[in-house]
């Protein structure tokens, strides 16, 4: 395996991604679907902010496979860098962006609501407290094989 990422083909990128983190991709699969379907009718629709809960979990639950995920591979925390790239800002971007898609590119079947976005935004930031204080407690070092060629002497990206 090729432990410089730089010299690394797009193709191998691509396979490496979809073998180490398949169940976040899952979810973001999921998520985008989820945002562009047209949702049924449901006894659920008459609870008070059962929308903003449901984006809260979401992407909530999201950034908790990602993080998970990553420990997985790493056996490590995840340093504040990827942290605030990977489980903060791309999922906001994404958040951000099926919110003005919403909005301006389903012929009024959705609407894009920045209230989802802050929902969103504080599922992304529950799960980063949940990881930092979960990942305190799990073990660290990949006993098999050390570390993981994606992560550095320290154990993290």
């Amino acid at each position: 395996m090729i432990k410089d990422n730089d010299k690394m083909p797009a193709k191998g990128k691509i396979t490496a991604l979809l073998k180490r983190y398949p169940f976040s991709l899952l979810c973001i699969a999921v998520i985008w679907y989820l945002s562009f379907f047209t949702p049924p009718q449901t006894q659920l629709d008459d609870v008070p902010f059962i929308d903003k809960w449901v984006h809260t979990a979401m992407y909530g639950g999201t950034c908790c496979v990602i993080w998970l995920e990553h420990w997985r591979h790493c056996r490590c925390g995840i340093a504040g860098k990827w942290l605030a790239l990977w489980c903060g800002l791309l999922p906001l971007l994404m958040s951000g962006s099926i919110e003005l898609l919403q909005a301006y590119c389903t012929q009024g079947r959705r609407s894009g609501d920045w209230a989802d976005f802050i929902a969103n935004a504080l599922g992304c930031l529950l799960a980063a407290a949940a990881g930092k204080i979960v990942t305190r407690h799990l073990p660290t070092g990949n006993k098999e094989k050390g570390v993981d060629d994606h992560c550095n002497s320290d154990g993290h990206q």
